[in-house]
């Protein structure tokens, strides 16, 4: 999961521009460095996971994602953030705006990666079936089955956050 936030904070990044003068950007390009500069501090960055056990993300990307999906400045979303992390009262419609943003984030993101998933799976096949079928075996059949397994069980988290 974490090549996946950081490849959507750089995205994030990248679209953002500097306001105008008469109309002043929510979120500058170098908020985004705050926030994670925030995450860092409070050890919360990075090692992001998803548990299908449960059918749950972990608190470390829960709280990044809390952070991250807020279209404010971000001194006023490092401000949120910190009194959500020590439990103070919300506003009920934030709290419920955050919990679809993240849950949209993580269908999104496990789409993507279920799809990938996909593709490497089908890959690996056509490979090892060029390999039996020309005889000529330039990787060990053994490697090909656990990479086919790796993205086995990767495609399996990310379709178990899908819903149906």
């Amino acid at each position: 999961m974490d090549q996946h936030v950081h490849e959507w904070a750089a995205a994030v990044k990248s679209k953002l521009r500097p306001g105008t003068p008469g109309r002043p950007a929510t979120m500058q390009p170098g908020d985004i460095d705050e926030l994670i500069c925030a995450l860092k501090q409070h050890g919360l960055w990075g090692d992001f996971t998803l548990s299908p056990d449960n059918g749950d993300i972990s608190y470390r990307l829960h709280a990044a994602l809390q952070l991250l999906l807020q279209d404010v400045s971000s001194k006023r979303a490092i401000a949120w953030w910190e009194r959500w992390r020590r439990g103070e009262p919300s506003h009920n419609n934030d709290l419920d705006n955050r919990r679809h943003a993240i849950r949209s984030w993580v269908t999104a993101t496990c789409q993507t990666i279920a799809d990938a998933a996909t593709r490497n799976m089908d890959a690996i096949h056509r490979f090892r079936y060029a390999q039996e079928t020309s005889q000529r075996y330039l990787v060990n059949d053994f490697l090909a089955r656990c990479l086919h397994m790796l993205w086995e069980e990767e495609h399996a988290i990310a379709k178990s956050f899908l819903v149906p």
